[in-house]
């Protein structure tokens, strides 16, 4: 099933459990720190490039350019991940994956 940007990032909204466990130690937490710490995550995550980066540096370095299939289904896992991150720090500031798209 081909899936629209939009209605990715909202099934990615239902597999958001990241900062629960922080919100529930501190349940005083006002709405627009709570609102910055979920910004903050989300942007912390798309540093997830990195590990495509590695993984292509690897390629080069370890199998001497070949892409092997369990390179591939590495970048491929880390690009879905890229994809949460982006789903979420598009949630978080009102914005459409597909109009950013």
């Amino acid at each position: 099933m081909a899936l629209t940007f939009n209605s990715y990032q909202e099934l990615a909204q239902g597999t958001d459990i990241a900062l629960d466990g922080l919100f529930a130690k501190y349940p005083d937490l006002p709405q627009d720190v709570k609102k910055m710490l979920e910004m903050a995550y989300a942007g912390l995550g798309l540093g997830e490039s990195g590990e495509v980066q590695n993984n292509v540096k690897k390629m080069i370095r370890d199998d001497h350019g070949v892409v092997t299939d369990e390179k591939r289904d590495k970048i491929k896992g880390e690009l879905g991940d890229q994809l949460w991150y982006i789903a979420k720090m598009c949630e978080e500031n009102g914005l459409k994956m597909g109009d950013v798209a």
